[in-house]
């Protein structure tokens, strides 16, 4: 992976505002990641960690930052007409993507042409007095929402590996366990640079050096070092779901109708005790979920239950739940008749099998999450020949296609439903919880806004103390 302190970027921040001799105090903000990219580019902006480091070093054409109204850091200014069908925007071209190239009206034209055609091929772009005209045939009303999205944000080619955008920050330089960012121009009371680091056993959960470890799932601020931070209690956009595994359907609606959700749950996390509950494989912030448990009759499920199969093969990837599956696993046939086996894979070896057909074993728990809430997220592993099963769902699988060529908003969201009923009717997904923890941000901070959207992909050139 190359090293961009080497050659390309002095050449880059040659002509920048700033030099090295005027940052002042160098205030290092450190985030932790279970892993690290090989790419920073928009089109990887469905990968948390990159749109991570994306919501540093770009910056959308629009905002929705209230979640109703559109606004703009990087436009003059922008129109639109009543039906949706014209768009004018005119770039703030004082900015600079990097030392070489501004921020102009050929080069938003050029990169909003590429961005629209995805939409609808039949756009007419124009750039006049300045401006961007966009012309589309018929009524687009969710066009400016999908400009707010950071794989459409304007964006430069460096090298192949990574982009240049309009944010605050930029690339300084990439290896193998750290992503280093600096800003474009440096503040007194603010973080100047930001440290991406890949997360390690002999990183301690408490160092005080770290400003960010909520990427990393699990990890627990230690009551000793919370007086140096404030937390803020959230829910995710994340599900945790009992994947059904089992190619005969009988047996898949007996274990979904009979697992009982409290007791594995917290047999499966026993340090874990914040569950929100969830009707189904859709997290709370997604259109159409809803809170509550997913509705099971175990008693009508064993009565259409033909042939008892078993052992039934529980893959338990955490180390630390042995007892506590062991008495689930008791319970479960105790309810059932129906044994089950928990085994443990080696992290390598269950990574490989988990995407890979056939499968040794019928249960596993997965969590599925997104960046945004969309309902393509949380459904596509279950369409896919490297999701999660050994087997297909045509009928889920038409519905599933139908939503994602749908245009019309109401149409797309009545066939997602449609997909969330066939996982519930075909018994491969028993939600069992939606993700809810706390977020932990250095108290120094001042100016925090809970409610903006902030808490796992926070935008670190806004903070001040």
């Amino acid at each position: 992976m190359p090293a961009y302190n080497k050659k390309i970027l002095p050449l880059i921040l040659a002509g920048l505002i700033f030099a090295a001799g005027c940052r002042g105090a160098r205030e290092n903000w450190v985030v932790l990641a279970n892993s690290l990219p090989s790419q920073v580019r928009t089109n990887q902006a469905f990968v948390s960690i990159v749109l991570y480091i994306l919501k540093q070093t770009h910056e959308p054409l629009l905002r929705r930052d209230d979640g109703e109204n559109y606004s703009s850091r990087i436009l003059r200014k922008w129109e639109r007409s009543l039906d949706f069908r014209d768009f004018a925007f005119c770039p703030n071209q004082s900015l600079r993507f990097n030392a070489r190239t501004k921020f102009t009206a050929g080069l938003l034209g050029k990169h909003l042409e590429s961005v629209t055609r995805k939409l609808d091929d039949s756009a007419v772009l124009e750039v006049r007095d300045s401006c961007v005209n966009v012309k589309f045939a018929r009524s687009h009303p969710n066009y400016l929402f999908y400009l707010t999205q950071y794989e459409n944000a304007p964006t430069v080619e460096r090298d192949g590996v990574v982009e240049d955008g309009l944010g605050p920050f930029m690339v300084e330089k990439v290896e193998k366990n750290r992503i280093l960012l600096t800003r474009k121009v440096p503040v007194r009371r603010g973080y100047n640079t930001i440290d991406v680091r890949q997360n390690s056993p002999d990183i301690s959960a408490g160092d005080r050096g770290i400003a960010d470890r909520n990427l990393i799932s699990g990890m627990e601020l230690p009551l000793s070092a919370q007086g140096d931070y404030q937390g803020f209690y959230s829910t995710e956009l994340r599900t945790g779901a009992l994947i059904i595994n089992h190619l005969d359907p009988e047996m898949r609606r007996m274990i979904y109708n009979c697992t009982d959700i409290k007791m594995l749950r917290s047999s499966f996390f026993p340090s874990k005790s914040d569950f929100f509950d969830v009707v189904s494989v859709l997290p709370i912030g997604v259109p159409g979920a809803k809170q509550g448990e997913p509705r099971q009759d175990c008693g009508a499920a064993l009565a259409a239950l033909t042939h008892k199969h078993g052992p039934i093969v529980f893959s338990n990837w955490r180390t630390d739940n042995d007892e506590q599956m062991n008495r689930f696993a008791a319970a479960f046939f105790k309810r059932t008749g129906v044994g089950m086996r928990i085994v443990h894979y080696p992290p390598a070896e269950f990574k490989k099998m988990l995407h890979s057909r056939p499968r040794p074993y019928h249960l596993t728990i997965m969590h599925l999450d997104a960046v945004v809430p969309d309902h393509r997220a949380f459904l596509e592993v279950f369409f896919r020949k490297d999701g999660y099963l050994d087997f297909d769902l045509p009928a889920g699988a038409k519905f599933f296609e139908g939503m994602l060529s749908a245009e019309d908003v109401g149409r797309k969201h009545a066939l997602a439903m449609s997909v969330v009923g066939e996982l519930a009717k075909e018994a491969v997904a028993l939600p069992l919880y939606q993700s809810v923890r706390v977020f932990w941000y250095p108290k120094k901070i001042e100016n925090i806004v809970v409610g903006k959207g902030f808490l796992e992909y926070p935008e670190i050139g806004d903070f001040q103390w």
